[in-house]
């Protein structure tokens, strides 16, 4: 499965489990501190677009949205997505 849709795929498990408001509370941390502060969060946010991320801005946004879960780590969320991206490559 590609970066992208294993992304999605992600966000897809975080919405349910975390509902869409706290989603994108987090995507909006995440954006900005890949300094795309003007990258509109759909409604919802699991149609977040990847299309025009690189390579690099796809490793970083995981990697960043791993340590915004962080927070939330006794549900293991962090590992979760740092296990799922392990397996992206």
């Amino acid at each position: 499965m590609n970066k992208r849709k294993k992304l999605k795929r992600l966000l897809i498990e975080l919405s349910v489990e975390l509902g869409d408001k706290t989603l994108r509370e987090i995507l909006e941390k995440v954006l900005y501190q890949l300094g795309k502060e003007n990258m509109e969060i759909p409604e919802n946010p699991v149609n977040l677009d990847f299309s025009k991320f690189s390579e690099e801005d796809l490793e970083n946004f995981a990697l960043l949205l791993a340590e915004e879960l962080e927070v939330l780590n006794e549900l293991g969320y962090k590992e979760r997505v740092l296990e799922e991206w392990g397996s992206a490559s």
